[in-house]
């Protein structure tokens, strides 16, 4: 019984509100007959519940007129009715209304006169920027042999390079890398090599900068 009567007021429910929105689209037009053909409304009108009335409010048959309805155009004798009532029913609006990709007022009509075109193209050949193009280095590297009356022969080796410049439009660098091997003598012979190593490295732009390095 219950569900009964939840069915019941779920059709209730359905025919009241269906009944709102079809008298929400409702249209009503007095109409002065000035040619056969009408045009009611731009988009399809419901082919449903469409009554044309007379002057004196009489319901005029439906034989004595057609209906275009997918093209909302009304046609019947202008001779016959001078002025008449209509009453349709209009589709919602997200079902007449045109969904496109594009606006087709941007669409330019097949012309030769091409005095307001204009290009969006560009004859200037773009720069190339190459990697490192802004990078400027410096330094040396040396090796060499040591040897004496009082010293065995040991080889040295010294890198001092020193780079700065842009990485980029936006980031710069800066830094020294140093590297050297000295041989330690104890009464006149050698008996280690002692490396010294010095790196520094920076970046930077407007608004940070990044050390890093190892100083000993």
């Amino acid at each position: 019984m219950i569900r009964r009567l939840f069915a019941l007021s779920f059709i209730f429910y359905s025919i009241f509100t269906q009944g709102q929105e079809f008298s929400r689209n409702k249209v009503v037009k007095k109409i002065t007959v000035l040619r056969d053909t009408i045009l009611l409304a731009p988009t399809s009108i419901y082919p449903y519940d469409f009554k044309v009335f007379s002057l004196d409010n009489k319901l005029i048959d439906p034989k004595e007129y057609h209906v275009d309805f997918v093209k909302g155009k009304l046609i019947l004798n202008k001779k016959r009715y001078g002025k008449i009532k209509v009453e349709y029913l209009e589709y919602p609006d997200f079902v007449t209304r045109r969904y496109t990709s594009f606006d087709k007022k941007l669409i330019v009509p097949n012309t030769k006169s091409t005095g307001k075109l204009y290009s969006l193209t560009t004859n200037k050949k773009r720069k190339e920027k190459k990697l490192f193009e802004g990078l400027q280095t410096k330094g040396f590297i040396l090796r060499g042999i040591t040897s004496g009356n009082n010293q065995n022969a040991v080889t040295n080796a010294s890198l001092d390079l020193t780079l700065s410049g842009k990485l980029s439009d936006n980031v710069s660098i800066r830094g020294n890398i140093f590297d050297t091997n000295i041989p330690l003598q104890q009464n006149g012979y050698s008996q280690n090599v002692t490396d010294f190593d010095r790196i520094f490295v920076e970046l930077f732009s407007e608004n940070w900068k990044i050390k890093g390095g190892i100083l000993l």
